[in-house]
């Protein structure tokens, strides 16, 4: 897609269109990512498709904290590990926690903290 443009070329706002328009639509979701274009944008959710022209999606709201709250007794429970709310000991990711368990989990990244809980 790059190799279209040599240096000197004179970019217009329709060939920056063009280019963008092209780099949106090689934007693929794997399975279980639901990637709608609205407009001039893109919508990446998790959802599951129903038909090819509708999907339902999910939302998510993940409270921030300040410190880890205890493991819950039944479910799941994800919270974002804040380091700016006090006692500024967060380190600043998505942590995870499942009944039955006795630590909390980072969901993505390597880090520092314990996992145990303040409470």
């Amino acid at each position: 897609m790059l190799n279209e443009f040599k240096t000197g070329d004179i970019l217009s706002h329709q060939t920056l269109n063009a280019l963008l328009s092209k780099m949106m639509n090689m934007i693929r979701g794997s399975n279980g990512i639901l990637v709608q274009r609205v407009g001039n944008s893109m919508v990446i959710s998790q959802g599951n498709q129903i038909t090819s022209k509708r999907a339902a999606s999910t939302t998510t709201t993940i409270p921030a904290v300040g410190a880890l709250p205890a493991i819950p007794t039944s479910g799941s429970l994800s919270v974002f590990w804040d380091s700016t709310i006090p006692p500024n000991t967060g380190d600043n990711q998505i942590w995870d926690a499942y009944a039955g368990q006795n630590v909390w989990y980072p969901r993505q990244f390597l880090t520092t903290k314990s996992g145990t809980p303040s409470s």
